[in-house]
Formats: C-alpha cells, sequence, structure tokens
C-alpha cells in the first residue's frame, strides 16, 4: 500500500475498491484482539497534526489514514515527489462498511449524538434493509475521549463488530485509540466525524457536480454558514501553509509545475 507524508502524517493512498478490500480482510480475519483503527484526515486534521505533535503522533498509530479532501491531493503533489489522486471520505467508508456489515450479518455500531446517529441508522437500514445497525450516545466526553461507564457497558452487551465514532476531530481519535483493546470482537474503529449527519440527510451531501470537482466546502459554507472558521481553515489557512512550506524548501515553481495539472484533472473528475 502506497503513502504520502504531509505535514509529518502517513497518508494511505487507496481507492474505494482497495478500501473495500482492507475492510472485508479485516471483518474476516480471525485471531486478532484489537481493533483495526481507521481514520479519514482532512487538511483540518494536519493543520492540527502540525501544531499538536501528540495529535501528530496518534494519527500516525493508525492502521489506515484513508484521504479526506480534496485539498490533500493538492498538498502532495506541492510537497512531495508522489501524487495522491485517491480519496475516500468518511461517508463514504462509513456506507462501505455498513454494505460489508449487511452481507456478513455482522452488527454496526453508530456512537455518536442520539438524534444525528439515529438518522444515520435509519438511511443505512433503509438502503441495506438486513443491516443490524445500532446506535449508542455517549453524551459529553472530554479531550481525551473517556467513555463513561455507562456507555461502555452498553458497548460491553450490543457487542459489535464495526465501531462508527462520531465524536469530531481530536476526540474521536483518542477514544478510539483509548478503546482499541477492549473489545475483541471489534474488527475495526473508525472516526467519520459529520457522516452520520449527511447520510441521515440531517445535512444535505453537495450536488454530485460539485463532490465531483472537490468543492464541498462550498456546499458546507452555503448550509452551514457556522462553520465559516473551519471552512477558512481548510481552504485559506492550510493552502497558504503549504506555499509557505514549498518557499522555504524552495520548490515552489516544482510545486507550481506539479499542482497546476492535479487541478485540472480534479476540475474534470479524474
Amino acid at each position: 500500500m502506497n503513502s504520502v507524508n504531509l505535514f509529518g502524517v502517513r497518508i494511505d493512498s487507496v481507492d474505494a475498491a482497495q478500501t473495500r478490500g482492507l475492510f472485508a480482510a479485516r471483518l474476516n480475519q480471525a485471531g486478532v484482539s484489537t481493533a483495526h483503527l481507521v481514520c479519514t484526515p482532512n487538511p483540518e486534521f494536519l493543520l492540527a497534526a502540525r501544531r499538536d505533535s501528540s495529535f501528530k503522533e496518534l494519527l500516525n498509530n493508525f492502521d489506515l489514514n484513508l484521504p479526506d479532501g480534496v485539498g490533500l491531493r493538492f498538498a502532495s503533489a506541492a510537497l512531495t515527489d508522489q501524487l495522491l489522486r485517491n480519496r475516500v471520505p468518511g461517508v463514504q467508508a462509513l456506507l462501505l462498511l455498513a454494505e460489508l456489515c449487511a452481507e456478513s450479518r455482522r452488527r454496526l455500531l453508530l456512537l455518536g449524538e442520539q438524534k444525528v446517529s439515529e438518522q444515520g441508522a435509519a438511511e443505512l437500514r433503509l438502503q441495506w434493509p438486513r443491516l443490524d445497525v445500532v446506535v449508542i450516545d455517549p453524551g459529553l466526553i472530554n479531550r481525551a475521549g473517556e467513555l463513561s461507564q455507562f456507555t461502555l457497558d452498553a458497548i460491553d452487551c450490543v457487542e459489535p463488530a464495526v465501531i462508527a465514532v462520531g465524536l469530531g476531530q481530536g476526540k474521536q481519535e483518542a477514544c478510539i485509540w483509548q478503546y482499541r483493546a477492549r473489545w475483541p470482537i471489534v474488527k475495526i474503529m473508525i472516526g467519520v466525524g459529520g457522516a452520520c449527519a449527511m447520510i441521515g440527510k440531517a445535512l444535505p451531501r453537495a450536488p454530485k457536480i460539485l463532490q465531483r470537482l472537490g468543492l464541498e466546502w462550498l456546499w458546507r459554507l452555503v448550509i452551514e454558514p457556522q462553520r465559516f472558521s473551519r471552512i477558512w481553515r481548510a481552504v485559506v489557512i492550510f493552502p497558504l501553509t503549504v506555499t509557505i512550506i514549498t518557499l522555504r524548501e524552495h520548490r515552489f515553481c516544482q510545486a507550481v509545475r506539479r499542482t497546476i495539472p492535479e487541478i485540472f484533472l480534479q476540475l474534470i473528475g479524474r
């Protein structure tokens, strides 16, 4: 499996088909007592990792870091000698896991806010009627990702094969790492952020054309103007940081030559 290093974080270059294969192999793997840890880093993750070395170390300890966000494609072209043309957003990763769980009759647990997670679960059941999906709301948790004893006991009873954690950047990764070995029956733990809100249509997904162009951020700004500061970091601060790094490393001209074709390919959906 190929990977690139961005801001000191390993990003794995896999497409949807490869991701599905990796998930399926892990679900069918016997004799493992620790969950396979999956993260979906986007530009915000990388900016946070650049500021916080402990978060960077945490991300690099995950087994699979799926590229989420077109900005990572352009950053890879600008900062490395490798190209990152695959992207597997959290929504797509969760849908792949739901499909696999339905096919293999394994249980999927959505760990997140009750209403949003229930809406996501309902939509998943519509797509895969055989899917066994359960929702647990952990309530408020701290930055260390610690779950209450009540929540831990509830998960003990559910016995899921996959846990999708939607607690937001940082908290969900800390939670996954802290409890990675608590449940031997759990094969995969993945941080999915707001994927349930998108799947459950609490927040409508961007039109296909905007997804293809990598302009989901513009759609999110329209429907959630309160996310302005986060979008600003992703579409302004992140590219600016990449540009500054290329200048410091005396590769600005090379970065421009490598990035422009990637932008063009993204615009035509390749």
